[in-house]
């Protein structure tokens, strides 16, 4: 799918390390990562992204390669619990 995409109107792809990785388009370090994104570029691309995982995103943007990480949230905090109400007597 990426070769349809290259050549083509979009200008901004978007692919995992995985994908590429799996697909024989580029190693798993950053270096060569870099390398498939200018390669992207020179076929018309005019931004590129790539997404790694729990690793910094990496991102080609007017020819400036720069890397994203992204800040780690809790979605849960325990809490200790409530004491529960008195019994009411009827």
């Amino acid at each position: 799918m990426l070769e349809a995409i290259l050549g083509s109107q979009v200008t901004l792809p978007k692919a995992s390390d995985a994908e590429l990785v799996a697909d024989g388009r580029a190693g798993a370090g950053q270096a060569e990562l870099a390398s498939w994104m200018r390669q992207a570029n020179a076929r018309g691309a005019a931004s590129v992204v790539v997404g790694r995982g729990a690793e910094p995103t990496l991102a080609l943007l007017e020819g400036e390669l720069v890397a994203a990480q992204f800040p780690v949230t809790r979605t849960h905090m325990p809490r200790p619990a409530l004491p529960r109400p008195p019994a009411r007597n009827r």
